[in-house]
């Protein structure tokens, strides 16, 4: 279920701005002293927040095989934050803490969830979960439910 390399390039390009680091990231599948010094010189405290979350289990990646007449598979992705686990679109680098904090989006500024992400990505370390559902509503309470057996 690993993203191909474009795709992986694409998504740490978007949130971390610097496509060289991405290509260190993904080439390397490791977060060392270059990782982290770049990190905190980009994104000062949430850096440093970003590597303390980093690795942790708290990134996530949803398969969703929907059953029916048609079998559809559709892919999410979510993190586990400290007020609860917020969806995340890789792919525009936005996370669903941007409702609480919409000052992120103006400035286009990542979270410190993405960057965890986006580390957990590269390194392939997302924690992977697998519904074969029938309706969407039974999908909703599972979620709804795991979601609360996993808060901290």
């Amino acid at each position: 279920m690993s993203l191909d390399h474009t795709s992986k390039q694409r998504i740490l390009t978007q949130i971390l701005g610097d496509k060289s680091l991405a290509d260190y990231l993904i080439r390397n599948k490791c977060v060392d002293d270059y990782v982290i010094t770049r990190l905190v010189e980009i994104f000062g405290v949430q850096g440093i927040v970003s590597l303390r979350n980093f690795g942790k289990g708290y990134s996530r990646r949803y398969k969703i095989i929907l059953e029916g007449e048609s079998l559809s598979t559709v892919y999410f992705y979510t993190f586990q934050g400290k007020h609860g686990e917020y969806i995340i679109f890789p792919f525009s680098g936005y996370c669903g803490c941007f409702s609480k904090f919409p000052l992120n989006i103006t400035r286009r500024y990542p979270c410190y969830h993405l960057i965890s992400f986006s580390l957990d990505l590269a390194v392939d370390s997302l924690v992977d979960y697998s519904y074969e559902i029938d309706n969407l509503e039974t999908l909703i309470i599972n979620l709804f439910y795991d979601s609360l057996a996993k808060e901290k």
